[in-house]
Order: C-alpha cells, then structure tokens, then sequence
C-alpha cells in the first residue's frame, strides 16, 4: 500500500484533535486551521486577537470572521466581562474541542447595578419615550436577516427602512449582543452624539462589540 500521508516520528509535541472537529463542513478550511491550532495551545493559554495576528497571515478583521465561524458551530465561546460598575471590559474565549450544547453565550454577571438614566444625562420625558415606545416586531419566515435579528426591539419613531437596514448591520451578533448594540445606539440618537451615518456609528459599535471594547453609555435594557 502506498502511504500518501507521511507523519513525523512521535516525540513531546504533537497534537490529538477529535475528527468530527477538523471534517466539520460548516467550517471553512481556515477556519478549521485556526481551530486545530488553537487546540494546539496549553490548557490555559489565553486566546487574544492581536496575537493570533501576529502569529500568522490574516489581519484583524481575517481573524475575527474565523473566530465567528467557530462560535457560530459553537467550538469557541466568548463571556463578555464587566467591571463593578457594569462596563465591558473585554471578554473571554473558551475554545473546545466538540462543540459545547449546555454553556449559554451569555456576559458574565455584573457585580454591582448598572449605571442609572440620571448617571447619563438622559431626561425624564426622554427615558419614558423609550421604554413606551419601543415595539417587538414579528418574525416572517422570508425573512433575510439572522436569528440575531428576529427579536430586536426599535423605538416607534425609527423609520422602517433604518430598522431594517440596523439588523442587517447587527445579524452576526449573538441575540443579547445585538439588542444591546441597538440600544447604545438608540441613546447615542436622542442625545444627538451621532454627526454623521447613523449606520455608519452602528457598524462601529458591532464592531466593538465583537472586539469585547464597547462600554455602555447610552443603552438600556428595556422592556424587562
């Protein structure tokens, strides 16, 4: 028989790596590189994306499209942090070798409560036009966007085409991430923080939110 795959004598370094992980088709080949060698890694290596940057050819936005796909098929999770006072600090990934099914995508508890409408400046009348106004849309089946999308909730007085056009912008977020995201931005519109696109300001949050680096200023969870 004649071997075709050719292995290095087995000495102190080498890897074992479930098969299911690396013939998994919803991963691309890269992404099932970066996976490979993420297992690779000592059991308390800390995953930073500057790092990986560092270590091989793709840039920033290369690897966080890579590190999606693997949260999306659920072999990498990442736990927002939060300090004492509620504010994003980064996050933390968790990299497994078959996909987790009972670990939630969800932020790390707070430690104290999070700052007050009044710690931001927001007015009485403003804080109680978003909480009456916003409305839970309803989910199509046609619909385009991602499941992220599906239970946004948006003031009343944000015109259609903006709705639509902010869950197309948010899709790849996790649903809490999304939600969270439209509400900073939301805050940042009635204090008129934003010059310029308004989708343009929201894509920039998203991408914060994905880095872990957006602290809240304007958001708010309603409707709780």
């Amino acid at each position: 028989m004649r071997l075709t795959i050719r292995r290095a004598p087995r000495r102190d370094r080498y890897v074992i790596v479930d098969q299911k992980a690396i013939e998994d088709m919803r991963l691309s080949w890269a992404a099932r590189g970066l996976l490979a060698y993420l297992l690779s890694r000592p059991n308390n290596w800390e995953v930073l994306v500057k790092d990986l940057v560092k270590r091989g050819n793709l840039k920033r936005d290369g690897i966080l499209a890579l590190l999606k796909q693997l949260r999306n098929a659920r072999y990498v999770h990442f736990k927002n942090l939060r300090d004492a006072k509620g504010r994003m600090r980064g996050g933390i990934y968790t990299v497994f070798e078959i996909p987790y099914t009972d670990l939630p995508d969800t932020d790390e508890p707070t430690t104290a409560a999070p700052e007050s409408a009044k710690a931001v400046g927001l007015l009485n009348t403003e804080v109680n036009l978003i909480h009456n106004s916003y409305t839970i849309p309803t989910t199509t089946q046609g619909d385009a966007v991602g499941s992220a999308a599906h239970s946004l909730r948006f003031p009343d007085w944000l015109t259609e085409e903006l709705r639509w056009s902010a869950k197309e912008r948010v899709a790849d977020l996790a649903p809490h991430e999304a939600q969270w995201v439209v509400d900073e931005w939301v805050g940042a519109m009635l204090h008129k923080k934003i010059k310029h696109s308004p989708l343009g300001f929201l894509v920039e949050l998203a991408r914060r939110c994905q880095e872990g680096a957006l602290e809240p200023r304007y958001a708010y969870r309603l409707l709780q």
